[in-house]
């Protein structure tokens, strides 16, 4: 951290405007190219304006920093060429100057919590599990993140939505003092005649009936939760004339029927001959109920269920019991009126539970005038509705809906004090408000201490709401909340069904777990020896002898293009279209995601490359042709080799040497061991050769990969940068270049720790700044 400091004196020292020496060095070498003759690629530099203080004139001249830095201005086919120390002249001439005015224009920015971190506060500040998100419109995304304060602006749309938000949470926080009827029934579908009477579906037998639609969903409308909570549900099954041995697998799903995407999947169960027992415990709202479903029968539309021959799933008794209550009135009830009868509450009471509940909500301490400003609020309900209770939700309602809950506020300049500091770190890994722990730490001005600061993140990282940090960053970073934009051609891709769908992301999200919890290299999500697999995904791989729906940690095959993140299926998946690969689309998404290289967008009159599927052009041939255009070659250059690195990967992640395609004269392909004949033809064979910008050549994506493996500093310099920018919330600018950088290089020393990372940035002084 020494060096940083002597960094920041000389940088703090420099001047915001551009020098005379710096427009000396543009005018030897670069306004030839770029002046109001020329302006090559829009950009004119002559008339470039030199106060930094105008935040379009810094972005534009950092962006000259870095092309000079990098070697990209002057091109390298430009004859006149700077010697290396006038260019390294420039750049520290430059640097300073430009770190100076991006301190300058820094201001704390209010940052609203988004959809996630706002349902998992409400849930653990009252106690509850509530689904309400969708009541919220979508986050815009900034920096590639959705908790970005610069583009997350307040609509009239974005209040009403709030209001509704805070008045479904009160309402099911405080529930009524009568205690739920509870649910402890057995059901069979042999019993429900609208069901037992369609042959052409279910057949009962033997106690129960049979399943065989793989497309289709049996619903037990005779159940319905009664009260929202957990329940649990106990599911008698086994197999059904599964002579052939087909890998069946058991469906469950509990949710809402009438919303769609309300219908959650419980997960995929190995069916065995005998019959067994599957025990799930979902949480349900009042109405829910449970849909069960057929995976690999191999059959569709039945004439005749009774009549069928081939393999199904029996379905015995279905128990549900719930809801679980451990302790009534409701645990959220309680933590809210803080042993206070709601029917027999004094005023006195309700200003307790005011001062009570608003540093939780407020995630600090509060003055008076504030918790005075409730109570009169609680005064005037109560009065007109006589009820203590009343006047106790709407104040609550009041608070949800505040400024002071819904945006991180961050005061001042300079250091976070404590209960901000508590804030920033909970939102990072958490995504949720600090707990008692974290509060009573910062009460006594103990959290910025070091060691207690990492005991902290230890413990968090350890605490199960730390998944929420894995879901969330995996969805934004490696783009896994796009995996259901698009939807592979089932001519194509006829492999890509529901429980691959399902596994991919599972398979992804374990495996960044994994490298989490046992602080394994930042590498491995290069490449690695293992991976987290389950049958569905090692039969994707062709990786043998992993049976079973459980993932667990499978070695990689010595021959094997797998191991690591970058060519695992989700990740094909998310940057394909759907029905092919684009060299270009993945071509920029690792530049940007893995490699930290910034790719600028398409001139507009440009038109897009999109791949022919009938084989009679391959993505190559048109990329050849597109380049030749001297607007598109030079990032072309850049991203088309790093996308055709994984053309070997088709849309679903699977390995191919060939392209597939619906047309031309190549040959009908036959399913192995089914024979049976699918929509595609073999095309053309697939080039996934190429040679990076740095002039190192690859054949395929294994020796891609272990180009990336000699230069692990891009790829850690990039997620650095990332993580950076999702734990304080905010676009990283110039000045935070030198602390990103002392991060990233100090990592080489301790094995590029991945929770390592999380400690250092954690530590580091922009995170405990404003």
């Amino acid at each position: 951290m020494k060096k940083i400091c002597v960094v920041l004196i000389l940088m703090l020292n420099a001047t915001t405007l551009i020098g005379g020496e710096i427009s000396s060095f543009l005018g030897k070498y670069c306004y030839d190219c770029h002046d109001e003759d020329m302006q090559k690629g829009g950009v004119r530099l002559d008339n470039l304006s030199k106060d930094l203080s105008d935040p379009v004139a810094l972005k534009s001249w950092v962006k000259v920093h870095d092309m000079v830095k990098k070697g990209e201005m002057p091109p390298a086919k430009k004859k006149k060429q700077p010697a290396k120390d006038e260019r390294l002249e420039f750049v520290e001439s430059l640097a300073p100057r430009l770190y100076q005015a991006d301190r300058r224009k820094k201001e704390v920015v209010l940052r609203r919590l988004n959809r996630d971190e706002l349902q998992n506060t409400v849930n653990d500040l009252f106690h509850i599990e509530l689904n309400l998100k969708h009541l919220l419109p979508e986050d815009p995304i900034t920096g590639g993140f959705d908790n970005i304060g610069e583009g997350m602006s307040i609509s009239t749309e974005l209040m009403q939505s709030y209001l509704e938000f805070a008045d479904r949470v009160v309402e099911q926080a405080i529930v009524s003092d009568r205690k739920p009827e509870m649910v402890n029934k057995t059901f069979n579908f042999k019993d429900i005649q609208r069901l037992s009477k369609n042959k052409n579906r279910i057949r009962v037998t033997d106690g129960g009936a049979v399943i065989y639609h793989e497309r289709d969903f049996t619903t037990l409308y005779e159940f319905r939760a009664t009260f929202r909570g957990k329940y649990r549900i106990k599911i008698n099954y086994g197999a059904w004339q599964n002579k052939e041995k087909k890998n069946l697998k058991l469906r469950v799903y509990a949710g809402n029927l009438n919303v769609r995407g309300q219908m959650t999947n419980y997960g995929f169960f190995d069916v065995p001959d005998e019959k067994t027992e599957v025990i799930i415990e979902p949480y349900l709202r009042s109405g829910e109920t449970l849909r069960v479903g057929a995976y690999n029968t191999g059959l569709g539309h039945l004439k005749d269920a009774y009549k069928e021959t081939g393999a199904g799933i029996w379905i015995g008794n279905i128990h549900a019991e719930g809801p679980i209550i451990e302790s009534w009135p409701v645990k959220s009830k309680t933590a809210i009126f803080n042993g206070v009868d709601p029917k027999k509450g004094t005023e006195k009471d309700a200003r307790n539970i005011i001062a009570s509940f608003l540093p939780k909500a407020f995630r600090r301490k509060v003055k008076d005038q504030e918790i005075n400003g409730y109570l009169s609020l609680f005064r005037d309900i109560h009065a007109k509705s006589k009820s203590f209770e009343e006047g106790v939700k709407v104040v609550l309602k009041a608070v949800i809906c505040s400024a002071d809950f819904l945006f991180m506020v961050e005061e001042g300049t300079g250091e976070l004090s404590d209960y901000e500091l508590a804030s920033r770190l909970s939102y990072f890994i958490w995504s949720s408000c600090p707990d008692e722990t974290l509060y009573e730490l910062a009460d006594k001005g103990k959290l910025k201490d070091p060691q207690i600061l990492q005991s902290q993140t230890e413990r968090m990282l350890n605490d199960p709401k730390s998944q929420r940090f894995i879901t969330n960053f995996t969805g934004q970073w490696l783009k896994l909340r796009q995996v259901d934009d698009t939807v592979p051609d089932k001519k194509l891709f006829p492999e890509y069904d529901e429980y691959l769908r399902y596994s991919l992301v599972r398979e992804t999200e374990l495996f960044f777990e994994e490298t989490l919890r046992k602080n394994l290299s930042i590498t491995n999500f290069i490449d690695s020896d293992f991976l987290i697999l389950n049958d569905r995904m090692a039969r994707h791989y062709g990786i043998p002898e992993v049976n079973g729906s459980e993932f667990r940690k499978v070695k990689v095959p010595a021959q094997s293009p797998r191991g690591g993140l970058l060519t695992q299926a989700s990740i094909m998946k998310v940057t394909a279209n759907g029905t092919d690969t684009s060299p270009i689309l993945r071509g920029v998404w690792i530049l940007e995601n893995i490699m930290g290289v910034h790719v600028p967008p398409p001139p507009p009159a440009v038109p897009a490359v999109e791949p022919d599927i009938r084989g009679t052009v391959t993505i190559r041939e048109q990329l050849d042709a597109h380049k030749k255009n001297s607007s598109c070659f030079g990032c072309h250059s850049k991203i088309d080799p790093v996308g055709f690195a994984f053309e070997n990967l088709d849309p679903v992640g699977t390995w191919r040497g060939y392209y597939r395609t619906i047309g031309g004269k190549g040959k009908h392909v036959r399913i192995d061991g089914e024979g049976r004949k699918v929509g595609y033809r073999v095309g053309p064979d697939v080039d996934a050769s190429g040679k990076l910008f740095n002039g190192q050549e690859f054949k395929d994506v294994k020796e891609f990969k272990k180009v990336l493996m000699d230069n692990p500093h891009w790829v850690v310099h990039c997620l650095t940068e990332k993580m950076t920018t999702y734990a304080l919330g905010r676009v990283l600018g110039f000045s935070d270049r030198p602390e990103v950088n002392e991060i990233s290089n100090n990592l080489k020393s301790q094995n590029y720790g991945f929770k390592t990372l999380i400690h250092q940035i954690i530590q580091s002084r922009i995170f405990k700044s404003h």
